[in-house]
């Protein structure tokens, strides 16, 4: 029986199965529910590593001219109409990457705690999702120390650290800056709780940091690089493994179009906005030509994509995800 001998021999009849006919379509009759949650975390591999994108939730930002403060307004709106993106304010994932190697399980930054954004701060509950136990995470490294990357360090009701068993390693810059204890009266009134809930948060792992200087290989296959202008010591990750690489950005790149197709527009946030354009330049030049993999802290979830080149500039175009 094709299509049109089927709805003529139903028209107007009720279905036993508790479906009904409706314009040529067979609806549930009981009220329809997704009682569901979008994935909150992403599993892929590079090389012999096993890696997943878990997200922390996300970041509601405005006005949106903060994406690019030496940008006219004018063109930052077209770049953003032209992709689709809204105009009002800029809606940021924060994806954390959790690395396997078979001896170490890596822990990239922790994501903002509860202190932050109410739509942030998720870590702890999709790590429960994704069934994965915090004691048996060994590294946490730190690629800066802005509050929707490290204020989830501490675990406020138990006042110790979420991740107990992992030594930490962060660039020995970043640690000298944001522990200052004259840092924060030297800030801006509205960035002093920034200079706060770093010391908040970094100071009770002091034991358990090892402060570096970007460039060593943490274990075999997974190196820091410098990556400077977001902050002053800020890092990303590269893995290597079974020839295949992964750049993980950091916030060196904050956006998956304004950072790429516009690299020279510095955010509101580039602590040194010259030396962060020169960064993204670096960056985007070399993992386009090496064709690089990578993962965006701040791309649409799950941040995997690659950087290739746009004319004069690149842009990028995500991987084809996987189950």
């Amino acid at each position: 029986m094709n299509r049109r001998q089927f709805l003529a021999t139903t028209t107007g009849i009720g279905i036993t199965s508790g479906l009904a006919i409706n314009s040529g379509h067979l609806i549930s009759s009981a009220k329809a529910s997704f009682d569901l949650e979008n994935p909150a975390h992403y599993k892929f591999s590079v090389g012999d590593f096993e890696v997943l994108t878990i997200s922390d939730g996300n970041l509601n930002i405005s006005p949106i001219t903060n994406l690019a403060v030496n940008a006219d307004k004018a063109d930052l709106t077209g770049l953003l109409e032209q992709n689709r993106l809204p105009l009002d304010h800029n809606y940021s994932h924060t994806n954390l990457a959790l690395i396997d190697t078979g001896e170490h399980r890596i822990l990239i930054d922790v994501g903002s705690g509860p202190n932050f954004q109410d739509s942030a701060g998720q870590l702890s509950d999709n790590l429960e999702t994704a069934e994965i136990d915090p004691e048996l995470i060994d590294i946490v490294i730190i690629t800066h120390a802005h509050p929707d990357h490290i204020w989830g360090l501490i675990d406020e009701f138990e006042e110790a650290p979420r991740f107990p068993n992992a030594r930490y390693v962060i660039n020995s810059i970043e640690w000298d800056y944001w522990t200052n204890e004259d840092l924060a009266p030297s800030m801006p009134e509205g960035l002093v709780p920034m200079a706060l809930g770093a010391q908040r948060n970094l100071l009770p792992i002091a034991e358990m940091t090892e402060m570096i200087t970007p460039g060593q290989e943490i274990v075999p296959g997974v190196i820091t690089l410098s990556t400077p202008g977001h902050t002053k010591g800020h890092m990303s990750v590269m893995l290597h493994s079974a020839g295949e690489s992964l750049l993980i950005t950091g916030d060196a790149m904050t956006h998956a179009v304004v950072s790429i197709e516009r690299p020279e527009w510095a955010s509101a946030f580039d602590q040194e906005p010259d030396i962060a354009v020169a960064t993204r330049k670096r960056l985007l030049d070399q993992i386009s030509t090496d064709k690089t993999m990578v993962l965006g802290y701040h791309f649409p979830f799950p941040g995997l994509g690659h950087i290739v080149p746009n004319g004069l500039n690149h842009r990028f175009v995500p991987s084809v995800w996987k189950w």
